[in-house]
């Protein structure tokens, strides 16, 4: 607990003591919402949601081989690899846990949207044919 120092204070000025018991508490864990499936912030009165109402804290680490940049970059040589988006710009802040993939150059994203757009457009146009032929 804080308490005011002694009246004695030379100085007069408002110093604290913080108990050593205090200082090496554990920190702080909030608790998992059971209600709405959330995480409860304290004196907060809301809670935040996760997709998985466990915290980020709780979820299982993946084992990352020690050459890869990222978990994310596992699936890389196969192609089946989601881009990160943000390791080429401003920095991916997951490092190594990132489940996107940190060794797709930096317009990948860019180039898998397109041929994805354009795979559909294609498809678009070959139904709109056979629907044409189909009326006929």
């Amino acid at each position: 607990s804080v308490s005011e120092a002694s009246p004695c204070d030379a100085a007069g000025s408002s110093a604290f003591v913080i108990s050593l018991a205090e200082a090496l508490a554990p920190p702080y864990v909030p608790s998992i919402g059971a209600a709405r499936g959330g995480l409860v912030v304290p004196g907060r009165g809301r809670t935040l949601t996760r997709p998985s109402a466990v915290p980020a804290a709780l979820e299982p680490l993946v084992a990352v081989p020690p050459q890869l940049p990222s978990a994310g970059s596992v699936s890389h040589a196969s192609g089946e690899c989601k881009p990160c988006a943000f390791f080429h710009t401003v920095g991916c802040t997951s490092g190594v846990h990132c489940e996107f993939c940190h060794l797709c150059d930096s317009e990948e994203r860019r180039k898998r949207r397109k041929a994805k757009y354009e795979a559909r457009r294609a498809a678009k146009l070959r139904n709109s044919r056979s629907a044409a032929r189909d009326f006929e």
